[in-house]
């Protein structure tokens, strides 16, 4: 049966009654004028003292509902877990909880669709993974045609004007969990007149000749391409071709594959992929208001190879609202930076929640932990935030790649993938990689900002980012106010402490005070 998912439904008939009900979900019911009553009901029922949290709860008739119902119904449902039927309208207090929730309005015409809908969409969890240009096999035809440019991407020149070409396939397959639609996202440039093509064939073989294939062109690939959820009821492997033609350059990267939810969000509900035209990459975004009261606490994902948010159920916990980010691309993350338009959609990403609350600048704090440090600290200069919570911070990338060799011989060695692709005919690109954070934390005003920072004393990626973080801000002749920890160990040798410092200075600056 797989996860449960578990629907509260208020007002109108019990559609539990009327419409079959997949097997893994399960339906609640209450009427409008007695949901506090059964809401009560339904906790003392539950197996357990947890409170009972719905996947899902859908408003047909919102009569008799007050604000103590609100306040208990609140206390179920997380943002973006509640739709109500289309056509309903809302006073003040009703507005509020709806932008609380992120609420959205449904077509009930066709209940069944609703159901189903909710039996393949509104799972808890998320999965997310990669699959990198390594794993690729190149087509014989093109065998003195490619170079690799970094570890992350691979050019293959095209010279075939009419017809596909296969440029190779994935040599291993896509695996499809059961009663779970997939998504894929390719990497990818063009440059000069090509034209891509991408087919996906179920069965993982091409020996599979009676199996569903789909064929994706330029068109498709504009937007993640989905896997119909017809022929995916139980566990699948698929095999992926790439076929070009025209004249030109192609460059691909990995390809990008996770659980759909289809319109209900990205990874979790409510999520974001946010792309860009540039190498055809991407971002994930959460936004969750909260309690709606300052400030707005803005996550930035550490390096993770899994393709997934990072921190959720951590912000949540401080109830305030919340911003997650996610850099998705390469293995594991490229730090936040790229291409202008990428950097541009960040700062769009982060200023767009602070405009829907209507909060400033100063109602604002960034953060996050190893690679999110690098994205919270660039993306400061671009704000005047109240605070700056890090943990293990990164500042000098090209400093992090050129001690590999000497300091952590063969690890994270995606770091010299960063020299490559962004200052690949530098004579010094060590220092302009460097350069390239500093000068952009030059332009920041921190005159009111304080940072929080817990850093590694021994520290084998980043030796000196604390340091020179005070050393800049010094030269800057800022008023920021600097709250330091450091701890013995390398990067990666005491995280529980680094996280627990960092919570208990995100819980003191919400509340007015530093420990």
């Amino acid at each position: 049966m797989g996860q449960v998912i578990k629907v509260l439904q208020i007002g109108q008939t019990d559609w539990s009654q009327s419409y079959a009900l997949p097997d893994n979900l399960k339906w609640f019911y209450s009427d409008s004028q007695d949901l506090t009553q059964n809401l009560e009901t339904i906790q003392a029922k539950s197996s357990g003292s947890r409170l009972v949290n719905f996947n899902a709860v859908l408003l047909l008739d919102r009569t008799g509902i007050g604000k103590e119902d609100l306040m208990q119904l609140s206390r179920h449902v997380d943002a973006h877990a509640f739709f109500y039927r289309q056509g309903l309208t809302f006073d003040t207090l009703w507005q509020n909880f709806i932008f609380e929730k992120q609420a959205r309005s449904v077509d009930i015409s066709q209940p069944e669709k609703i159901i189903d809908d909710f039996s393949w969409y509104l799972f808890s969890n998320q999965s997310g993974i990669g699959m990198g240009i390594e794993n690729f096999q190149i087509g014989l035809n093109y065998h003195n045609q490619y170079q690799y440019l970094s570890s992350n991407w691979l050019e293959l020149t095209v010279d075939s004007a009419e017809e596909f070409q296969p440029l190779g396939s994935f040599r291993y397959n896509f695996y499809s969990d059961p009663q779970r639609r997939m998504e894929l996202w390719p990497e990818y440039e063009i440059v000069g007149d090509c034209e891509l093509e991408f087919t996906v064939r179920l069965g993982g073989h091409v020996s599979d000749l009676y199996r569903p294939t789909y064929i994706f062109r330029q068109e498709a690939l504009q937007k993640p391409f989905m896997i119909p959820k017809e022929v995916l009821e139980e566990r699948e492997f698929m095999s992926v071709t790439v076929a070009a033609r025209g004249q030109g350059k192609v460059r691909l990267g990995q390809v990008y594959y996770y659980w759909s939810r289809a319109n209900y969000g990205k990874i979790l509900p409510g999520g974001q992929l946010i792309t860009v035209k540039d190498k055809h990459q991407e971002f994930l975004a959460l936004f969750n208001p909260g309690n709606l009261k300052p400030p707005l606490n803005v996550y930035f994902s550490g390096y993770k190879t899994a393709k997934q948010f990072e921190g959720y159920y951590m912000m949540r916990s401080f109830k305030h609202p919340f911003l997650l980010i996610a850099d998705v691309r390469d293995e594991g993350g490229a730090f936040y930076i790229g291409s202008e338009e990428f950097e541009s959609q960040i700062t769009k990403t982060i200023q767009k929640a602070l405009d829907q609350l209507g909060f400033s600048d100063q109602d604002l704090i960034l953060s996050g932990l190893s690679m999110g440090t690098y994205g919270a600290l660039y993306y400061a200069s671009h704000f005047r935030p109240r605070a700056v919570v890090v943990g293990k911070p990164i500042t000098n990338l090209g400093t992090v790649a050129q001690r590999m060799a000497l300091h952590r011989p063969e690890e994270f060695g995606t770091s010299l993938d960063f020299l490559l692709e962004l200052f690949r005919d530098s004579s010094d690109p060590v220092k302009d990689l460097d350069n390239y954070f500093w000068d952009n934390f030059a332009q920041g005003d921190f005159s009111q900002t304080t940072f929080a920072v817990a850093y590694m004393k021994n520290d084998d990626y980043d030796i000196t980012a604390y340091h020179d973080l005070l050393k800049h801000l010094h030269q800057q002749k800022s008023s920021a106010r600097i709250i330091g920890k450091g701890y013995l160990g390398r990067h990666n040798d005491n995280s529980l402490a680094i996280i627990q410092w960092f919570k208990a200075q995100y819980r003191a600056l919400m509340e007015g005070k530093q420990k």
